[in-house]
C-alpha cells in the first residue's frame, strides 16, 4: 500500500490506499492480542521501511503511514528504526558503534525503547567538511527518521516518570548530535553538506523551542 500510495502513476488511487492502510492498522490494533500485534507491527515496519530504492522514498513511506492512535504510531516509529538500521552500512565509517548490532523486531522486549535505539544510530557519528555526498544525504534521512521516532520533540506527558526520563535522555542525545553537526559541518557549496547543515540547524531550533515550552509549562 505504501508503494502504491507513493507511485505517481497511481495518483488517482491515493485516497483508496490511505483508507485501506488506515483501516488495516485500526483493525489490527483493535482486535489482535499482544503477540499477534507485535508480529504484525514488525512485519509492517520491515515492509514500510524498505519501500522504494532510495532513502528518500523510504522516508516518504514511513511518514505517510496513516496512524490514528499511539499504538498504531509505534509501527511508524519501528519502521524508522528499521530504516536507520539499514543505513548503518553507509554510516559505518563515521560510527564508533552501530545500531546493526542490535536486534530490531518481535524478538525485542514488548516495551522496547525505540527512542533510545533511534538516537543510538547516529549518536557516535562524526561529520565534517570531508563527509562524502552519499554519507551527507544518508544523514539527512537519518535525522528525519530520528525526528519521527522522537515525535518532533513532543514528550508523552501521560507516561510514567521512568518513561519520561528515557524520553528526556533520548532527546538530549539527539540535541547533542545536532549541535555537533551544526558546529562541525562548514558552510559549503556542496549540496549534500549544505542540506545537512541547514536541516541540523532547523531541527535543533525546533526541538530547543519545544523544550523551552515544556519547561515553561512546568514552571
Amino acid at each position: 500500500l505504501g508503494a502504491l500510495r507513493l507511485d505517481p502513476r497511481a495518483a488517482a488511487l491515493a485516497h483508496v490506499a490511505d483508507a485501506a492502510a488506515s483501516a488495516l492498522l485500526a483493525a489490527a490494533s483493535r482486535f489482535a492480542d499482544e503477540k499477534q500485534w507485535r508480529l504484525f507491527a514488525s512485519a509492517a515496519a520491515d515492509a514500510l521501511a524498505r519501500v522504494g530504492p532510495t532513502h528518500a522514498s523510504r522516508l516518504s513511506a514511513v511518514r505517510w503511514l496513516p496512524w490514528n492512535s499511539l499504538r498504531e504510531q509505534r509501527v511508524q516509529d519501528l519502521a524508522s528504526v528499521v530504516a536507520l538500521k539499514d543505513m548503518q552500512q553507509i554510516l559505518m565509517p563515521l560510527l564508533a558503534r552501530a545500531l546493526a548490532k542490535q536486534e530490531v523486531g518481535v524478538k525485542n522486549a514488548p516495551h522496547q525503547d525505540l527512542r533510545k535505539d533511534a538516537t543510538a544510530a547516529i549518536a557516535d557519528v562524526l561529520v565534517d567538511g570531508n563527509t562524502s555526498p552519499e554519507e551527507a544525504w544518508c544523514l539527512v534521512s537519518a535525522i528525519r527518521h530520528v525526528d519521527v521516532v522522537l515525535h518532533a520533540g513532543m514528550v508523552d506527558t501521560g507516561g510514567s516518570d521512568e518513561t519520561q526520563e528515557e524520553q528526556s535522555a533520548a532527546q538530549k542525545s539527539f540535541m547533542t548530535f545536532l549541535k555537533e553537526c551544526k558546529a562541525r559541518v562548514p558552510r559549503s557549496n556542496k549540496t549534500g553538506l549544505a542540506a545537512l547543515k541547514n536541516l541540523a540547524v532547523a531541527t535543533y531550533t525546533r526541538h530547543q523551542r519545544a523544550q523551552q515550552l515544556r519547561d515553561t509549562r512546568r514552571d
